[in-house]
């Protein structure tokens, strides 16, 4: 074989090899790219601590800023606070912005700033008549960071708030405090 036809044969295959290689491609089924989070929705419970120890039954969600890795959230609970000469109702409402980074499709960390308002309103356990009432309430500000774990939609959430508690009471001055709260909740993504 003279090497104008060995360069010719070469030549030959890799044509044919390059255009079934070009049918090959397009006659595979072209995989969708996965859905893009818009937002979650869920519940759980909150603990925190600040002049009472509190407990609250939560709602929260939160909706994708389209173009950026960051959401914008928010969270409602309502329970009770408490010391050990009584206790009552606990209200707080925040909102806030938040960042997420995720290792895997199931393993996620979250981090971001949230601002809102609580309530709580106590009474003394030993008082029958209820005279020894006194309502605290005020802003809070800070930090929320922790984790997100679990399926493409179900999701299991755990987070520390280290807020700042503008505490205002009916018994006492204005003052600044720390609040820190661990929640726990189960959100659905869409």
């Amino acid at each position: 074989m003279t090497k104008t036809s060995l360069v010719a044969v070469v030549l030959a295959m890799w044509t044919s090899s390059a255009a079934a290689q070009s049918n090959t491609d397009q006659d595979a089924p072209s995989v969708p790219p996965k859905p893009q989070e818009r937002g979650s929705v869920g519940g759980g419970v909150v603990f925190a601590s600040d002049t009472f120890l509190d407990a609250a039954l939560v709602i929260e969600g939160a909706v994708k800023v389209p173009g950026v890795p960051l959401f914008i959230r928010g969270m409602g609970g309502l329970g009770g606070s408490a010391d050990s000469d009584g206790g009552g109702e606990f209200v707080r409402v925040v909102g806030g912005i938040e960042a997420r980074r995720c290792g895997s499709r199931s393993f996620c960390v979250f981090g971001g700033v949230d601002a809102g308002y609580q309530r709580q309103t106590w009474s003394a356990s030993d008082d029958p008549f209820g005279e020894m009432t006194e309502h605290h309430h005020g802003l809070v500000i800070g930090p929320r960071f922790g984790l997100d774990a679990g399926g493409e939609a179900l999701r299991f959430r755990l987070a520390l708030d280290m807020l700042q508690y503008r505490h205002q009471s009916s018994v006492s001055d204005t003052k600044w405090e720390q609040s820190v709260g661990l929640t726990m909740s189960i959100v659905r993504r869409f």
